[in-house]
């Protein structure tokens, strides 16, 4: 495993380093092009994502029929993305066929296509990205599948479309798409039933909104969508709600009753910084409904934190920067683990992520120099990318998903050559094929010896008078999950 640093660009850089891409001329490969469409293949290796030809010559015009599925090299392929800039500043183009196999428009996808009259998206499409119609100047007609559960910042900003709706809240099919036009003093808004999201930015600087009513269709709200609106003084999040946002209601200053309900698992970023609610809670982890939020204050050097049980989530940077985090123990409860949840935490030794959880965040343990060994539970099915970048104190990893967790892209950079990956005995050939997984020095079956066979109830009646272990030898707060334990000198399997 390659220890050669990868920088992390700041702010400023970042921005000048996409100026300098937007303007210099950059050839991009492809994968295969057919009857005119370009494609790349997905990692799945069944499906493709429409692309372009190059940077600087998207290579498309005129009226453009994507196929539902298209063979190459005697293998047949599913379309079902439509990639990010695919079709970006194509002023040619004046029509488009969306095929029922698409599932998703990703960023940017048909920005500034000006001659681009119309679009139907099927039912079939969950996603839509940011400025993904942006720009359209000649887009008057727009049909939007039921589908549609996201709906990313300026997607339809600048077409005719946006700009022929009346002020007030736009829907965009079964989102709540934007605010138009000039807000009222105290304005109040009740989002119609059969919304199913709040869209990125939708009320964003709203600051004469004062009341919102989100009804129980509603799943999701996205980044920003009520950042800036201080005139909010309180917002009852449903229980069918499952994510809130980046930063979504970030800068609502008058907001000081926020009331969160049970089904929330996820929570961005940033999503109530700045609020009067926040403000004012204690110092200590905070926590908003069922999901560790933030730790406000200064952490004490040594600090042991146990999350409580029924926790849904650790939100997007909860711990983050908290160097004086000793361990953290995370019951099994939890589904997810946020976007830099435990990035910084450089007095972290150890940590075990339940079989609960099924998705690690992009560098939820990034920086974690401190780090020595991690389990992951069973359930994982997904690790974000950067997720452990930088661990590079770790030696061990011992991961107990039967199906390789996929993984994005520098999941354990800089973590040491020398460090050991252990996995389920019968997927150490497809830990050794996948991924990420593949640059560990050595891949090796987990073997258990000398088990006892129990279930988590017996394990936690066993020598009631002796603790319960990991087999890192960290001492369990909370009633065991499944796996191998040590209690009473014995090593046992809860099933």
């Amino acid at each position: 495993m390659s220890m050669i640093m990868r920088q992390t660009l700041p702010i400023h850089r970042f921005f000048s380093t996409i100026l300098f891409l937007a303007v210099t001329t950059l050839t991009w490969a492809y994968d295969f092009a057919v009857d005119g469409i370009y494609y790349d293949k997905n990692t799945d290796g069944t499906s493709v994502t429409v692309t372009y030809k190059t940077s600087s010559d998207r290579g498309y015009s005129g009226s453009v029929v994507i196929p539902s599925t298209v063979t190459y090299s005697g293998k047949t392929y599913s379309v079902t993305s439509i990639g990010s800039d695919a079709f970006s500043g194509c002023i040619g183009l004046t029509s488009i066929t969306i095929p029922e196999s698409v599932t998703s428009i990703n960023d940017y996808a048909f920005y500034n296509c000006s001659g681009l009259t119309s679009v139907t998206i099927p039912n079939s499409v969950t996603n839509i990205g940011s400025g993904a119609f942006e720009y359209c100047i000649g887009l008057t007609s727009v049909t939007i599948g039921n589908g549609v559960t996201s709906i990313g910042e300026g997607a339809f900003l600048g077409t005719a479309w946006y700009n022929n709706q009346p002020d007030g809240l736009v829907y965009a099919g079964k989102v709540a798409y934007r605010y138009k036009g000039t807000m009222p003093l105290g304005t109040e808004i009740v989002i119609k039933e059969g919304t199913l999201v709040i869209a990125g930015s939708a009320f964003w600087n709203c600051s004469d909104l004062t009341s919102i009513t989100i009804p129980e269709s509603v799943t999701s709200i996205s980044q920003f969508a009520f950042s800036g609106c201080s005139g909010l003084k309180s917002v009852t999040i449903p229980n069918s709600v499952t994510n809130i946002g980046y930063s979504a209601f970030s800068g609502c200053t008058g907001l000081t009753s926020v009331t969160i309900g049970n089904g929330v698992t996820s929570i961005g970023e940033g999503a109530f910084l700045g609020t009067a609610w926040y403000n004012n809670q204690p110092d200590g982890l905070v926590y908003a409904g069922k999901v560790a939020y933030r730790y406000k204050g200064t952490m004490p050097l040594g600090t042991e934190i146990v999350i409580k049980e029924g926790t849904l989530g650790i939100a997007g940077s909860a711990f983050s920067g908290c160097s004086g985090l000793k361990s953290v123990t995370i019951p099994n409860s939890v589904t997810n683990i946020g976007y830099l949840a435990f990035s910084g935490c450089t007095g972290l030794t150890s940590v075990t992520i339940p079989n609960s959880v099924t998705s690690i965040g992009n560098s939820a343990f990034y920086d974690c120099s401190g780090l020595k060994t991690v389990t992951i539970g069973s359930g994982v099915t997904s690790i974000g990318s950067g997720a452990f970048e930088r661990c590079t104190g770790l030696t061990s990893v011992t991961c107990h998903a039967q199906k390789v967790p996929s993984a994005g892209s520098y999941v354990f950079y800089n973590v040491p050559s020398t460090a050991t990956l252990y996995v389920p005995a019968e997927t150490v050939e497809a830990y050794k094929y996948a991924s990420q997984w593949k640059d560990f020095g050595r891949i090796l079956p987990i073997t258990p010896t000398a088990v006892e066979s129990l279930t988590a109830d017996e394990a936690s009646d066993t020598d009631k008078d002796d603790a319960i272990y990991d087999l890192h030898g960290h001492r369990l707060q909370h009633k065991p999950a499944h796996g191998f334990y040590i209690q009473g000198g014995k090593k046992y399997l809860v099933k």
